[in-house]
């Protein structure tokens, strides 16, 4: 097979950055390609980096008004080259790779693919807030200069291929690749213990991007309007106190059995997986509940819209409109709990 050199920012097989996506991208690859693996990071220039720290820091809050401390693009090309001297020794000329900051250093020798979920330019108000003007300057530069020197862009929805195109216009190959499950492993089987309970399901580290608070309104308003069912949200990777209606339980690594069994059997307990989050790129959540047949209910934001449609795997709705989302979970609920509609796809509610 033809090698190829696949570059991330975490240790190989580990399974817990970016949501396991890049152990995923290394298993599949590795069905195509003879993988050489290599681990980005800055090097440690002993007291030299370390003084250079300090001065960069004090740089950053006396000149620059703020207590961010970044790399700067010439310090990045002296790092970039020590790094790409591993490189050279590797005799391949395909590299596959997540970190940015290393593309507009690598020279034209080789093919270059890029693989993102967002750009820069986008994240800015939507994910992060408060940035000094001058660090978004600094970042969109290198973002452009990324996108311009990447031979193919592989980015994970319609939204970012579309904000990529309107932010750093490129003659690029952009090429819209969807994410799916980062589990090697499951065991569907919908057997409801209870069928006067529905489960709702949350998954998500984040509470507030992704709308605990939103989520638990939901299913609290619901309970009311619906007297013949209680609906219990399971929450999935937050901690937190347990109420008749809200059932916390923590995060969990799909790479040790026990997690996996309390997830497995989650998933399987679940009739709606509802995740009211207000900045999505595109939640692996979103794959993992397909596997498990469950429809899913999102704000339609980011690249949402390129995994959940409406009526066939799920519903988009306004984060802000909580009074039609209530009503629309009570429909979709009653529905999916008659013995005439299958668990295994939704329809049309209106």
């Amino acid at each position: 097979m033809e090698k190829a050199i696949l570059i991330l920012t975490s240790t190989r097989y580990d399974k817990s950055s970016w949501s396991g996506t890049n152990y995923s991208l290394d298993s599949f690859l590795s069905k195509y390609f003879t993988i050489v693996y290599e681990k980005y990071e800055l090097q440690n220039l002993g007291i030299f980096y370390r003084f250079f720290k300090k001065i960069n820091l004090i740089f950053a809050k006396v000149v620059l008004k703020h207590n961010i401390n970044y790399t700067p693009i010439w310090y990045l090309r002296i790092q970039t080259k020590k790094f790409l001297k591993r490189i050279k020794e590797k005799d391949c000329k395909l590299i596959i790779t997540t970190v940015c900051n290393l593309i507009p250093f690598i020279s034209k020798d080789y093919f270059v693919i890029y693989i993102t979920d967002a750009v820069y330019k986008s994240m800015i108000g939507y994910y992060w807030f408060n940035i000094p003007k001058n660090i978004i300057d600094y970042h969109n530069n290198i973002q452009n200069l990324a996108i311009q020197r990447s031979n193919i862009i592989s980015v994970s929805s319609e939204w970012a291929k579309n904000e990529c195109l309107k932010y750093y216009p490129n003659n690029n190959i952009i090429s819209v690749n969807y994410y799916g499950p980062n589990c090697s492993k499951i065991k569907p089987s919908k057997t409801h213990k209870n069928n006067n309970e529905i489960h709702l399901l949350f998954c998500g580290v984040d509470k507030i991007r992704k709308g605990l608070n939103k989520a638990i309104e939901i299913v609290e308003t619901v309970n009311k309007i619906d007297n013949l069912s209680t609906y219990i949200l399971d929450v999935i990777g937050i901690s937190g106190s347990n109420t008749d209606l809200v059932k916390y339980h923590g995060k969990l690594y799909k790479d040790n059995e026990s997690d996996f069994n309390i997830f497995n059997e989650l998933f399987n307990n679940a009739f709606i997986l509802i995740l009211p989050t207000v900045a999505e790129c595109s939640a692996i959540v979103f794959s993992e509940a397909a596997m498990y047949k469950i429809p899913v209910m999102t704000n339609n934001t980011g690249g949402t819209s390129s995994y959940v449609k409406n009526n066939i795997n799920g519903f988009l709705f306004n984060v802000n409109d909580s009074s039609s989302i209530t009503l629309l979970l009570y429909k979709a609920a009653i529905l999916l709990i008659s013995s005439t509609v299958p668990k295994s796809f939704m329809v049309t509610l209106w």
